[in-house]
């Protein structure tokens, strides 16, 4: 068996706006990254083309889908 993918999920237990989230994010990370708004209550978020998809959710949760191992989840 070979791991391909993982998976995590979480929360950060507060509302967001996710514009000025994308705003800050930009403002502060130091790095281009892509954003796509799916929807008024969530956003994903990649720092490279084919790198894992961080969505965030206006309710604070957010999922991180693609990394190839458990560290590059963290």
């Amino acid at each position: 068996m070979k791991i391909v993918s993982t998976m995590g999920s979480g929360s950060i237990d507060r509302e967001l706006d996710l514009e000025n989230v994308i705003e800050d994010l930009g403002r502060s990370c130091g790095v281009e990254f892509s954003s796509n708004f799916s929807s008024h209550s969530m956003v994903t978020v990649r720092f490279s083309e084919d790198g894992p998809a961080h969505t965030v959710f206006t309710s604070g949760s957010f999922q991180v889908r693609g990394p190839r191992d458990i560290d590059e989840l963290y």
